[in-house]
């Protein structure tokens, strides 16, 4: 299938515990003076768009080499223009359309110090939402909220109308009035620059008076070249914007490496190089202690944690995770498309025993689709009203589902699980389900693979062997489900992984969206009924979100992983010695 999977502006994909300590022999990962960050999420090598995945630490790799975006406040939700970049931001209305106009800082420039100009931020949304980005295997969302981009889309025009180039410091988006209230809209006009210079040299953004355009028609080969071509700019996008420039990157160890970027007139990090590595949840609590990692970020595992209890010179934060684990199913599959079946399994996930078992007291049961991070869920937990009912342990009442979907000694139900290799929670849930299944006459039979394969079913890249699969993902500061539990066509397998066609999951999810930027009240009434009809549809089963812990040697100071969305905006403000 062309489009390989993206959850841009809802999902962040999270391949937790899995992948190996490659590469990370003492003097090398010591990095010769550059703090070490280790991590159980490893690299993918997506540092430029979202469009081919969204794996965290790929998100944070973008969050050091991408500056100057035109919206901050994310971590709070109280989001604005950004002072660093944005001179002025004005709102108006013509036509029936909002739109939005951006008057940009000067001096800023990129890391090879050229002058960033309106163009390098048109050229990311064009690049974004470019038709023909499908045919080279990238996510491509239908670009409904700007005006005429189902035009540009569908290639009906070289043109996209809604936005203009008003001089080198000034353009404009104007989101389509049909399309409003969103109340992420902003995420449309949330953008970063991207060297038109280098990913597109003698090509240029022009001013028609009708809207923006190449300056001549791209083909599929210029993407090639620049996106997986001689260039790959996905995986090493050496000149950008941010704090840092990532100096190389070893796609067979999965290690990263950055330094420092002079040319950045944000805050200044103090620390000169950064090296990104991945590292199993067993080899965690050594590298820490001896010194091969300075910073293990995102960590979950109770072993782990109590590994580490007692060696001085480390320091431990706690904050909530704005993500989950959960099992997904496969909505091609007739047997899992019976929401009794769904129901029966997860009556049969005992999960107060995996969270106890794998996470200790780091974790938290969700009925939902939410993350205990997200503001949604502080605020649920705070009512403390109950209003989601969940699906506890309960065997008899799966017992008696699977019955009244047909299934009984005579004509067991037989179902496949698809677990990524060694991962300690999902061996963890595939052998407690197991145990519970086979009582009940049903046979679950477990596919473990390496993450990288699980993905690419996932995402319906190849061939799908699962009725159910075990994932984790983060959400997105902009949380929107109406695109993954979307029922048009364009949406199915790119955006909407599962395939689910539910007309009153997909009307709740619309619902909570045209919903006013400016009434966080009603979105979040609205936000209980989406999680009440998910509920009731179970498109997913949700088993846990954790608490992480990031733990860091004390050499590291200053840095605050709870006032940050990330550890990648925590470490602008640290120090290291």
């Amino acid at each position: 299938m062309k489009h390989l999977a993206r959850i841009m502006l809802l999902l962040l994909i999270l391949p937790v515990l899995l992948a190996p300590m490659a590469g990370l022999a003492q003097e090398a990962a010591q990095g010769e003076g550059a703090l070490v960050v280790g991590s159980t999420t490893a690299l993918t090598g997506e540092f430029y768009l979202s469009l081919w995945g969204n794996n965290t630490s790929d998100v944070d790799i973008r969050s050091l080499t991408q500056g100057y975006r035109t919206i901050i406040g994310q971590k709070t939700g109280d989001r604005q223009p950004n002072p660093l970049s944005v001179a002025d931001m004005d709102i108006s209305r013509e036509e029936g359309n909002k739109v939005y106009t951006f008057t940009l800082q000067p001096d800023m420039v990129f890391s090879d110090g050229v002058a960033i100009s309106a163009k390098d931020y048109v050229l990311t949304l064009m690049l974004t939402y470019h038709p023909l980005m499908r045919e080279i295997g990238a996510t491509v969302e239908p670009l409904t909220q700007i005006a005429g981009g189902k035009s540009y889309q569908a290639r009906q025009t070289q043109t996209l109308e809604g936005v203009h180039l008003i001089d080198a410091r000034t353009f404009s988006i104007a989101l389509d009035g049909s399309a409003l209230p969103d109340y992420n809209e902003l995420r449309y006009v949330d953008l970063f620059p991207s060297p038109l210079h280098v990913l597109l040299p003698g090509v240029d953004i022009v001013e028609d008076g009708e809207g923006v355009a190449f300056s001549r028609e791209l083909s599929v080969e210029d993407l090639e070249a620049v996106m997986t071509g001689e260039m790959n700019y996905r995986s090493h996008p050496t000149v950008c914007s941010g704090p840092y420039v990532l100096q190389s990157y070893d796609e067979a160890q999965l290690i990263a490496n950055l330094v420092r970027n002079e040319k950045y007139t944000g805050p200044k990090p103090s620390i000169e190089r950064i090296r990104f590595v991945s590292i199993a949840n067993g080899e965690m609590a050594d590298a820490l202690k001896s010194g091969r990692i300075h910073l293990a970020n995102k960590v979950s595992s109770a072993q782990v944690l109590q590994d580490l209890a007692m060696t001085p010179g480390l320091n431990r934060q706690r904050y909530p995770r704005q993500g989950m684990a959960y099992l997904a199913f496969a909505f091609e599959r007739d047997t899992v498309r019976n929401p009794a079946v769904r129901k029966a399994v997860a009556h049969c996930v005992d999960r107060e025993k995996i969270i106890a078992e794998f996470l200790g007291g780091n974790g938290h049961i969700v009925n939902g689709y939410y993350g205990m991070g997200q503001w949604m869920a502080r605020t649920y937990t705070a009512d403390n009203k109950k209003k989601i009912e969940g699906y506890d342990f309960d065997p008899e009442e799966a017992a008696k589902l699977l019955k009244e979907a047909g299934y009984s000694e005579e004509n067991p139900l037989k179902l496949t699980l698809l677990v990524p290799e060694g991962n300690v929670a999902a061996e963890a849930l595939a052998e407690q389900l197991s145990a519970t299944l086979e009582p009940l006459d049903a046979e679950l039979i477990v596919i473990r693979e390496p993450w990288q394969n699980v993905l690419h079913q996932y995402y319906s890249q190849t061939g799908r062997t699962y009725d159910m699969v075990f994932m984790a993902s983060n959400f997105s500061p902009y949380f929107e489900p109406s695109l993954q539990f979307a029922t048009e066509k364009e949406c199915l397998g790119a955006l909407n992984h599962i395939g689910i066609l539910d007309g009153g999951l997909c009307k709740a999810c619309k619902i909570m969206r045209a919903t006013q930027p400016d009434q966080p009240e009603l979105y979040y009434e609205r936000w209980i009924d989406f999680q009440q009809e998910f509920m009731n549809v179970l498109p997913l089963i949700p088993l846990y979100s954790n608490i992480y812990t990031d733990v860091s040697t004390d050499k590291l100071t200053g840095y605050d992983i709870a006032a940050n969305m990330s550890w990648a905006e925590a470490i602008i403000d640290a120090q290291f010695e």
